[in-house]
């Protein structure tokens, strides 16, 4: 009987710790993507890692600003700056330099890890956040859309109870952990309202993000007036008709 009572315990005891580690798995990946952009983190990933071997020295044990969650890939190529930010001595949040760098500024890469591109800039080597930086000029080369451009958010919802909605950004980048939203959740009604303007007042030549200009309220009731950038496949100025021609030239992402 004790030896029953002892394994029907243990089991118990395995049970709650399968239990645990399941529900703080869930816990960790709540609100891991913005649920108005299915493009998120699309910058995350802008390098094919593979294997390799690193000839990085900046990782700290102990230091969870540090954790290392890919294999260093040397590179020698160009990225472009998508948010402006601080360039880092270290892979390490807090270990900011006093060199910032702006949007659309040019970085040679010599190595990422898929989280960290280590780079050189004004003959120095930093770190900066890979979602932070694009190896494609095109994605921060915007081109002025001055035509007939007034647009409104398209309402894919069918149901007519949860409509289509749209997040405006002070820059093309996105990022869950990154403060750049300029308007938050607009939909049709809201960018069609009396007195609302909605314009698009540019493209990037890689056709992922438009520059548009908005005057209204948003989500929050908060009166916003501005430039701001979002994904071109939600305005109905892109969208491709029946025949395949863009009102706006491009077709959406």
């Amino acid at each position: 009987m004790k030896k029953f009572l002892a394994i029907f315990l243990a089991l118990v005891t395995v049970t709650a710790i399968l239990l645990t580690a399941c529900n703080k798995k869930k816990e960790n990946n709540d609100d891991e993507f913005d649920d108005t952009d299915p493009f998120a983190n699309q910058y995350l990933n802008n390098s094919n890692i593979g294997t390799g071997t690193s000839t990085d020295t900046s990782y700290v044990p102990g230091n969870n600003d540090n954790v290392i969650f890919g294999t260093w890939v040397t590179k020698n190529d160009t990225v472009y700056v998508c948010h402006p930010t601080y360039l880092r001595y270290s892979t390490s949040n807090g270990d900011k330099s006093s060199q910032s760098v702006e949007f659309g500024a040019s970085l040679t890469r010599i190595a990422t890890n898929g989280t960290w591109d280590k780079v050189s800039y004004n003959d120095a080597e930093y770190y900066v956040y890979s979602y932070l930086v694009t190896p494609n000029k095109g994605d921060v080369t915007f081109t002025a859309i001055t035509e007939d451009n007034v647009t409104s958010v398209i309402n894919n919802d069918t149901t007519g109870s949860n409509p289509t909605q749209l997040n405006l950004r002070t820059t093309p980048c996105y990022d869950d952990d990154l403060d750049n939203l300029g308007a938050s959740a607009l939909t049709k009604t809201m960018t069609t309202a009396e007195g609302v303007e909605f314009k698009v007042i540019g493209i990037n030549e890689t056709k992922t993000w438009a520059k548009v200009y908005f005057k209204g309220k948003d989500a929050r009731g908060l009166d916003i007036d501005g430039e701001f950038y979002c994904r071109p496949s939600y305005l109905e100025y892109f969208k491709t008709t029946d025949s395949g021609n863009g009102t706006g030239g491009v077709n959406p992402v």
